[in-house]
């Protein structure tokens, strides 16, 4: 393994084991805030974790209406994930 690899699996290694707040810290995040960078980040994983609600409203049998209601998404974007789901 490169020299950089092992300093990538170190800090993968020791962001696996500290909380929400130390690795915050560890990394201080606070200059990015703000940024487009930052703000497209917390967008992907916005929508990550709209999919897989979606996925799992989807597998409970919540009708297609309804998640749209929910989400206040389009009915043909739930359709158009419900299909790939599927």
């Amino acid at each position: 393994m490169s020299p950089i690899g092992v300093k990538s699996f170190r800090v993968i290694y020791k962001l696996t084991n500290l909380t929400k707040e130390e690795t915050e810290a560890m990394l201080d995040l606070e200059p990015l805030k703000g940024t487009r960078f930052y703000e497209s980040v917390l967008e992907q994983g916005r929508q990550e974790m709209k999919l897989r609600m979606v996925q799992g409203m989807l597998r409970q049998d919540f009708s297609i209406q309804k998640i749209a209601e929910i989400f206040e998404m389009d009915l043909e974007e739930v359709r158009e994930i419900a299909r790939r789901f599927s």
